[in-house]
């Protein structure tokens, strides 16, 4: 799992990642909410993360991108604070946001001196954040901007495709990044309700990480943000997506450049909270995580002009999906493709061999030490698995990933990673 920027984690992935949750303290607020309290001691630096369970899973065809229009528009303005970002940067603070299928997150790290004024400002904007016609206007117009760029970006127009062909009734298949057409149609009123929906105790869980005296900050949430009150909607429930019957297999054309082609090929994978998930961490991990992984080495035997191949296993509240990408020239597409099911087909009938999966542990192991590296990234790290799942799933991760066995790695391929279940899609140059 890769979780190691708040971009990276809230935009395109919801890879678990290892975790050394045993300082972290969950507290139950008065209201319902949850908060998380980490404490980073030898440092004068503080962290106060917040998520809200409103990603783009809670979004229709009629408000598809609602939750990235809400993200850029908080942190603006409240009710008694003009420019919310200006206070921010009075205090040193950096800033920080994302959304993703399942959540919105928003974070600040500051000098632990300013911890407190810091909670001030998000509890201002949980109860009170205001909207306008002219901000609406000014996030349309970012909006639209980082469509463009996005649309540059052969990753995220291969996984555009990947999820409407994955998920054929689970919201899963809504990107969080939004259409341009949903950005125009958007009016205030619609995000200040989407807001006023999201923002309710039971949704949020905050994080504070860093430098704090715990008895001093725990009666300072409890009688500040942990009082405010708002009616909590009936949370939708989504059935799973139905089980796929036959392989989809789509060819399609590409504007990214006449000398390469894309391969995606992918298939169901566990919900994060499934045990089968440290399973699925550990193989894609050894199949495509760096240059000496069983793909990287293999593919380039019956390709070896390939340009690069990766893995990546979303692991969303919801079973998601694991895919492989490649990039390639266009004339060993189709070679590419098939070698990427070769060696699905080999783990599916022989047990990976002892030192793949020790370099598999060693590579996720090293990932939890990056996840935990100061206030910022630890705050990320367990307000995702918080949001997500369980912290103690955090605690465990772990010990969990080094009792993986090959026969577990065998069983999970059987199980999701079958030729019915295959979605795959090449992209061609026009």
């Amino acid at each position: 799992m890769r979780n190691k920027y708040l971009a990276i984690i809230l935009l395109l992935a919801g890879l678990s990642t290892a975790a050394g949750g045993d300082k972290s303290e969950s507290i139950a607020l008065p209201n319902g909410m949850t908060a998380i309290l980490h404490p980073f001691p030898h440092t004068n630096v503080a962290c106060v993360a917040l998520f809200v369970r409103a990603g783009s899973i809670f979004e229709t065809d009629s408000t598809a991108g609602i939750t990235r229009f809400m993200e850029k528009s908080l942190f603006r303005m409240t009710g008694s604070r003009d420019d919310v970002r200006a206070d921010i940067d009075s205090y040193g603070g950096d800033y920080q946001s994302g959304v993703n299928q399942d959540f919105a997150a928003f974070a600040v790290t500051v000098s632990g001196d300013f911890l407190f004024p810091i909670l001030d400002l998000f509890d201002d904007v949980v109860r009170d954040a205001r909207f306008s016609d002219s901000l609406s206007a000014d996030v349309r117009l970012e909006l639209t901007r980082r469509l463009e760029e996005e649309r540059k970006n052969p990753d995220v127009q291969i996984l555009s495709r990947f999820l409407s062909l994955a998920f054929r009734e689970h919201p899963y298949r809504f990107m969080p990044h939004g259409t341009a057409e949903g950005f125009r149609s958007l009016t205030t009123d619609d995000v200040r309700s989407h807001y006023e929906r999201s923002f309710v105790p039971r949704n949020l869980v905050l994080v504070v990480t860093g430098q704090f005296e715990r008895g001093e900050l725990i009666g300072r949430l409890k009688n500040g943000i942990g009082r405010f009150e708002r009616e909590s909607p009936a949370l939708p429930a989504w059935k799973p997506e139905p089980r796929h019957t036959a392989a989809v297999d789509v060819r399609a054309r590409h504007g990214f450049g006449p000398n390469v082609a894309f391969v995606a090929v992918g298939w169901p994978a566990p919900a994060v909270s499934d045990p089968a998930t440290y399973a699925m961490d550990v193989l894609v991990t050894a199949l495509g995580n760096g240059q000496s992984s069983r793909l990287n080495r293999q593919i380039r035997v019956s390709a070896p002009s390939l340009y690069a191949v990766w893995s990546e296993y979303r692991t969303p509240r919801d079973p998601g999906f694991i895919r492989v990408t490649a990039a390639c020239p266009p004339a060993d597409a189709d070679s590419v493709r098939s070698a990427i099911l070769r060696e699905v087909r080999i783990l599916r009938d022989d047990p990976m061999p002892e030192p793949e999966m020790a370099r598999a542990k060693r590579m996720l192991t090293a990932t939890e030490s990056f996840s935990r590296e100061g206030a910022t990234d630890y705050a990320n790290y367990i307000g995702y698995w918080a949001t997500m799942a369980d912290l103690d799933l955090a605690r465990q991760y772990a010990r969990r990933v080094r009792a993986v066995r090959p026969e577990d790695v065998r069983e999970a391929v059987r199980t999701f990673m079958t030729d019915e279940q295959r979605v795959s899609i090449i992209l061609m140059p026009e």
